[in-house]
């Protein structure tokens, strides 16, 4: 099996959220860019991610206020991201280990993509999923 890395398939597309921006502008972002997943900014680090599953069900479940409650509000999860020059199987590993869909990729201390399962191809998730069953 040739070594695919994480820069081959990433994207390199990001959407950050200021973790103190309002949770309804970030629901904003997420309907804009067609997306369900934001990247959380504290200035220029990168502090976590908020999928638009935690939005709705850790925010309007809880009946937060939309305006006034922030994205700060629902961070809670350990940030876990994977270097860009990591194989595919790292990649593979951590999601399966945390059980997340995406990745932030950094380089040189700084997100650089996201790698997300379907990023991946399927014939290397095939191989990584027999070898991790062995």
């Amino acid at each position: 099996m040739d070594t695919v890395l994480v820069r081959d398939v990433m994207t390199g597309d990001l959407v950050c959220v200021d973790a103190d921006a309002a949770l309804v502008e970030a629901s904003r972002l997420m309907r804009s860019h067609d997306i369900d997943e934001l990247l959380v900014t504290d200035g220029t680090t990168l502090i976590g991610t908020l999928t638009a599953y935690e939005l709705v069900a850790r925010g309007l479940a809880e009946d937060l206020d939309p305006h006034a409650a922030t994205v700060r509000d629902l961070l809670g999860r350990e940030l876990v991201t994977v270097h860009a020059d990591d194989d595919i199987t790292e990649a593979l590993r951590l999601m399966a280990l945390h059980g997340l869909g995406r990745l932030p990729v950094c380089e040189a201390g700084r997100v650089v993509g996201v790698v997300s399962r379907a990023d991946l191809d399927r014939d290397e998730l095939a191989d990584y999923q027999r070898q991790a069953a062995a």
